[in-house]
């Protein structure tokens, strides 16, 4: 059991990845879209950079969490 919750917890990085850049990313082309001209798009240009910051804190947060889980273990054994 142990085991498949390390497992997940790699697995989620790519999930954190893709959601974390491409949420913010997403809302603002459809925000620039409804709302500006979308040949201008500014709002997307802001969402991809705010959804590229969130990624790399998020992406941090994960990879700490696991450093944190092999510490752990080397102290267990």
């Amino acid at each position: 059991m142990e085991d498949l919750k390390s497992s997940l917890k790699y697995l989620s990085i790519g999930f954190e990845l893709v959601g974390s850049l491409c949420l913010p990313a997403a809302i603002a082309y459809y925000l620039d879209t409804s709302f500006g001209n979308p040949s201008v798009s500014w709002i997307f240009v802001v969402g991809l950079f705010l959804g590229l910051a969130v990624t790399y804190l998020r992406l941090k947060s994960v990879i700490s969490s696991i450093n944190q889980d092999i510490n752990a273990k080397k102290k267990d054994n």
